[in-house]
């Protein structure tokens, strides 16, 4: 995801990458499913995939 985001741009990869780190930790983004057919969400007080 962050080498896509990078792609379009100016923003370095690891910018990107520990950004998303930061909002899986605080809870905003979250994963539903598994690690091969799964998906990243993005959170909220209706979405309780944890």
């Amino acid at each position: 995801m962050s080498e896509k985001m990078s792609e379009k741009n100016t923003m370095n990869v690891r910018t990107i990458e520990r950004d998303i780190a930061i909002l899986k930790k605080i809870g905003v983004l979250g994963r539903k499913g598994g690690r091969k057919d799964g998906e990243w969400v993005i959170m909220n007080k209706k979405n309780d995939y944890n």
